[in-house]
C-alpha cells in the first residue's frame, strides 16, 4: 500500500511524454545558463527559504489527496527548486524568527562554483546573529 504522494508522483511521470527527460535536461541547462548570467553581476542573491512559515501539522502530511498536496508543496518551496535545476549553491540560514518563536529562513545563492563565497558568509553571519543556542517551541498538547 502506498500513500497518495507516492502514487500521485508515479501516475504523473507514467503520464509524461517519451521525451520528457530529453525536454526536463534542456529546461535544466536554460536555467542553469540563464542563472549563470544573472549572477554575474552579484556575489550572493538572498531570497526567503519558503513562502510561509511552517504549516500546521498535517497539512503537508503524504496521505492528503495528491493534486492538494501538491499544489501546496509547490507554493511552499517556490525559492529552492531553481538551484536544485541550475547547480548552483545555496545555503539557508535562520537569521529571523516569527512570533510563534519558529525560525524563518534567509537562503543564500552562489553562481556555479561559489561554494566557498557562501561557506564565508555562514561564519560571518554565525558571528554576527549566532543562533546555535536558538530552539523552535515544543508544542506537546
Amino acid at each position: 500500500m502506498l500513500e497518495p504522494w507516492t502514487v500521485g508522483l508515479a501516475a504523473q511521470y507514467d503520464a509524461r511524454p517519451g521525451d520528457a527527460m530529453e525536454k526536463a535536461l534542456a529546461h535544466f541547462a536554460k536555467a542553469t545558463a540563464e542563472t549563470n548570467a544573472f549572477m554575474e553581476g552579484y556575489d550572493v542573491w538572498l531570497t526567503p527559504v519558503l513562502s510561509s512559515a511552517p504549516p500546521k501539522l498535517g497539512q503537508q502530511a503524504p496521505a492528503v489527496a495528491f493534486d492538494t498536496l501538491y499544489e501546496r508543496t509547490v507554493e511552499y518551496v517556490s525559492y529552492t527548486p531553481l538551484h536544485n535545476a541550475a547547480g548552483t549553491p545555496a545555503m539557508s540560514e535562520p537569521l529571523s524568527w516569527n512570533d510563534a518563536g519558529l525560525p524563518i529562513g534567509s537562503q543564500f545563492a552562489a553562481s556555479l562554483g561559489g561554494e566557498k563565497v557562501l561557506f564565508e558568509l555562514a561564519f560571518e553571519l554565525e558571528q554576527a546573529r549566532p543562533w546555535a543556542d536558538k530552539y523552535a517551541p515544543v508544542f506537546a498538547g
